[in-house]
């Protein structure tokens, strides 16, 4: 089953968040992280330790580094 795509017509908003959860691997809350602007999505780079982002309206491809926990 193919999955259509977003279709802002039905009146229905893209989700966005402006708030990322970071965890350990054993579930523990690390920090919250804020951001100054409202996303739909984003990716991790576990290699070079970066949270990647686009912002929809520019398609601008912005990253937050070192956002990965330490212990």
């Amino acid at each position: 089953m193919r999955k259509e795509p977003w279709d802002s017509r039905l009146g229905a908003k893209m989700p966005l968040f402006d708030t990322f959860h970071v965890f350990n691997w054993d579930g523990e809350l690390c920090y919250k992280l804020m951001t100054d602007r409202s996303y739909f999505t984003f990716w991790a780079d576990p290699v070079r330790k970066r949270l990647y982002t686009i912002d929809m309206e520019t398609e601008e491809v912005y990253y937050l580094e070192d956002v990965f926990c330490n212990f």
